[in-house]
Parts: C-alpha cells; structure tokens; sequence
C-alpha cells in the first residue's frame, strides 16, 4: 500500500528520472555517499514536490516510483507539528529558481566518504562551497526542517547532509 505523504515530508528515492547523465550523475552520488538513496525532495501538497536538480523546482510527485516518505518513520523529536509542515513548505518554495550546487555533491563524496575523515564545515574550503544561494537535493530538505525549527542535523552544514543521511534518520 501506498504512503499518503503529509504536508512538509521529505521523500527519497533509489533511482531518479532522466537521461544518460542523470543516470551517471546518480551512480556517483550514490558511490560518493555510500547510500541507496541518490535523490531527496520535499511535499508541498497538492501532489507536488519541491526539488534541487538543474535547479530548484516544482514537480509533480508521481514523477517519481518508489518513493521513500518520512512520514511516520521519525522520532517524536524530528515528527513535526502541522505549523511545522506549514512553514517546511513554504521554506520549500521559497527556494525555487535557485541554481544546483554540483561542488557540494564533490565536498561530500571527497572529503566526508573518500578521504577517509568526517568534514564537520569548518573548513574554509567547505564553508565557501557551501553557497546559501544554491542548494542540492538534501539541502534542500535540511534547510527548509531548519527554517521550521527542526535541525535534523544539528551542528552540520546543509550541504554536506546526503540523501544517504536522511535515509539513515528513518525508523
């Protein structure tokens, strides 16, 4: 049976949709990263997700086949109230039209899985790649949780949180 998701949920697929590049760009994010996930994005009603690909955008959800919905996996502290959903949305919107940030899809398969040490983003070079003007997916998700007060991961920039990590947030 299908999940209903809830205003503000944030989804997650195994394989998102598009061309032969998307297909590569996919594989290296899922390497990268060390996840199933390649691909993050929030509900904003309507049967319509917000979405960092090219840029930010509205999609329609059934773009997209089996999709993971956090509705009902998280712990009572990451659940959020319906002004919570509300205001998870609306930070949604409200990145639309913003460009891709590809540099930090690099900072997190880089540094965080392949160099072998955990980037915390207090590393100048981290903090420059990391652009409040342009999002990836993940970010994307994380930002618009934390403009409603709910940091799913506190104390680690937006950027370097993959579509992996929110995976790992699900019970």
């Amino acid at each position: 049976m299908a999940v209903q998701p809830l205003l503000g949920d944030f989804g997650l697929v195994h394989r998102a949709n598009g061309g032969k590049l998307d297909r590569i760009a996919q594989d290296l994010i899922e390497w990268g990263t060390d996840s199933t996930y390649c691909h993050a994005f929030v509900y904003v009603g309507n049967g319509n997700i917000v979405e960092a690909v090219r840029h930010v955008k509205v999609s329609p959800a059934d773009s997209y086949q089996d999709i993971t919905w956090s509705t009902g996996l998280l712990g009572p502290d990451q659940t959020p109230s319906q002004l919570q959903r509300q205001a998870i949305a609306r930070a949604a919107m409200s990145y639309v039209g913003e460009a891709y940030n590809i540099l930090d899809i690099v900072a997190i398969a880089l540094a965080q899985k392949r160099l072998g040490r955990q980037v915390d983003g207090s590393e100048w070079w981290v903090k420059r790649l990391s652009d409040d003007h342009m999002q990836i997916c993940s970010q994307l998700v994380v930002n618009a949780w934390r403009m409603a007060s709910i940091d799913l991961f506190p104390g680690i920039l937006a950027g370097l949180c993959s579509p992996g990590d929110l995976g790992s947030l699900l019970r």
